[in-house]
């Protein structure tokens, strides 16, 4: 009788054998893929990194509206380009908010504020194109992008993003972030 071990040495002698040089070339790029995420992760824990306490007292910019003197029509929308206007989250048709966050981000739900298949497809477009054409980016990474860090496209940037969608999907619920998105 074969035992379990004898069989699956018979099946790994019938397997062609590898050339040495490509072995250690395997061996490498998992080293170097050990080492990156190593680094990444040190640098996660002693990178100066925003705080996200402040992030749900963060005041958003508004447009200034200039009234004519009956206070109903609105004659100038003043702040540069910008034209925006809260809006209250329960003022915002459910299905408005369901096709937001369908189109945005349709695991938002389900998932911990980064998505990893988003990141490495964006990764793999931008790697092929040469420049910054995908972000793969979560509703949750928008609103730390768009709340506490800057709007430059930067690998450093992305890294921080990350970082912190994490934290904020831990501290606080995705009705919580949705509503401080708009």
């Amino acid at each position: 009788m074969n035992s379990p071990k004898s069989r699956v040495k018979a099946w790994f002698s019938r397997l062609p054998k590898m050339p040495h040089w490509l072995e250690m070339l395997f061996l490498a790029v998992i080293a170097g893929i050990f080492l990156i995420l190593g680094s990444s992760i040190i640098w996660a824990t002693i990178a100066p990194i925003p705080t996200i306490d402040n992030f749900q007292n963060r005041e958003v910019a508004q447009s200034t509206k200039i009234y004519d003197r009956t206070g109903n029509t609105v004659l100038y929308d003043v702040h540069g380009t910008m034209r925006r206007t809260a809006v209250p989250l329960e003022e915002i048709s459910p299905y408005i908010q369901h096709a937001a966050i369908a189109v945005e981000d349709a695991t938002f739900y389900t998932n911990a504020g980064f998505r990893p298949t988003s990141f490495l497809r964006a990764l793999l477009a931008n790697l092929l194109s040469g420049s910054y054409q995908q972000g793969g980016s979560t509703i949750t990474q928008q609103v730390v992008k768009n709340a506490l860090l800057s709007q430059k496209k930067t690998i450093l940037r992305k890294v921080k993003e990350i970082v912190l969608s994490l934290r904020l999907t831990r501290i606080y619920s995705k009705d919580k972030i949705f509503k401080t998105r708009t």
